[in-house]
């Protein structure tokens, strides 16, 4: 990939309100940062004045950028609307964040995907049914009917999918967003090379469920022009069907849960297909295998077991290889340092978004359920 130069490539002024979401700062707070006006930063970042290199240089050395952070003209790919599981709680500047830090990582997997000649991603037709969907990504994965997925971020990477497990890095950051979102993607039909991500790192068993539901959303939600409103719309509601079709097989789940199956019973199936309790009783109640009255029953057993804070029966961590195999492909030498130059990323990002324990990202696994039964005594619940 030929490397962006200062000299040959003109500076985008509208790449300064990236600063802004990125580091969550109005434009009042920006100027000052950079020294110059709020109406002169406004109108370099409307692009009717020029940005200078002398400013561009700036707020570089400031924010840590490299040079060719001004030279990026954002795809027609990236720019649709960004779809991420939030809470009420968040601000309109962590919102804003999550958004820039998206659009940026799934710009340099798509750039970094295409470099390195791997394939277009594959995605079931938009117009199957939840089920129709699920049914297709298992068989198109080799999976047998009622088989669990082993590792759901390598299903993803295999259909073609970028994954990201940990987009921001709130451990350094007081505005901290890993409580208020999980997942993200931008579903667009023009792109070809999608990606999705956590926000932060989720539990195991959180963890699937989500990536798998932003699946959903690049199958279902295309193109969409404005934001969904609300874990309760239509949307989100699909998303979250298709996501557990997906990682539980529902003829299977039919045979094993009914109005009065016990709360411990719900334990094998959490162990089989590495999905939480908690998502497996909500579900349960979506398609009509228990009763609202049921599902709230359970949900008061659960709380007061502790499980609303940990539930038993770890499900593994699943960490992302491709973006980085990728990566390391197009830049063998300096990866993060030549692919943070090339792509106009900033380095810790680059370097957070590419890094993988390649000995901690093999078939996940779960904790044997006879054996924390017999730690925990749960055969006496």
């Amino acid at each position: 990939m030929k490397q962006m130069q200062d000299s040959d490539t003109p500076l985008r002024g509208e790449r300064l309100t990236v600063i802004q979401d990125l580091w969550e700062l109005s434009q009042t707070e920006l100027s000052k940062t950079l020294n110059i006006s709020q109406s002169l930063l406004s109108k370099i970042a409307k692009r009717e004045r020029a940005l200078t290199p002398e400013i561009a240089a700036r707020a570089c050395q400031q924010f840590n950028l490299p040079f060719s952070f001004f030279a990026v003209e954002t795809p027609l790919e990236v720019s649709g609307v960004v779809t991420f599981r939030r809470g009420s709680k968040t601000t309109v500047r962590q919102n804003e964040r999550v958004k820039a830090l998206l659009r940026e990582a799934t710009r340099a997997w798509a750039e970094t995907s295409k470099a390195s000649n791997y394939r277009e991603a594959t995605l079931p037709d938009p117009t199957l049914s939840t089920q129709e969907a699920a049914e297709w990504v298992r068989e198109t994965d080799g999976l047998a009917p009622h088989a669990p997925i082993k590792n759901t971020v390598r299903l993803l990477e295999r259909l073609g999918v970028g994954v990201i497990t940990q987009l921001d890095q709130t451990q350094e950051r007081s505005s901290t967003v890993s409580k208020t979102h999980a997942g993200a993607s931008i579903p667009a039909s023009q792109n070809v090379r999608p990606l999705v991500a956590l926000i932060n790192p989720l539990p195991g068993a959180v963890a699937r469920l989500t990536l798998a539901h932003e699946l959903g959303h690049l199958i279902y939600d295309q193109d969409r022009t404005h934001q969904i409103d609300g874990t309760r719309s239509i949307e989100e509601q699909r998303a979250f069907d298709f996501g557990m079709r997906l990682l539980v097989p529902n003829d299977y789940l039919a045979r094993k849960i009914n109005e009065n199956t016990p709360l411990k019973e719900f334990l094998p199936l959490k162990a089989r297909f590495g999905v939480s309790v908690r998502a497996l009783v909500t579900h349960a109640k979506k398609t009509g295998l228990i009763s609202p009255a049921r599902e709230r029953s359970l949900y008061i057993q659960m709380s007061a077991l502790g499980w609303n804070k940990e539930e038993p029966v770890a499900v593994a961590t699943e960490k992302p290889m491709l973006f980085a195999q990728a990566a390391t492909r197009v830049w063998p030498a300096n990866t993060t340092d030549n692919m943070s130059n090339d792509l106009g990323i900033p380095r810790d990002l680059a370097d957070l978004w590419l890094n993988y324990d390649e000995k901690k990202s093999q078939e996940a696994t779960v904790l044997n359920l006879n054996e924390y039964r017999a730690k925990r005594r749960l055969s006496s619940i």
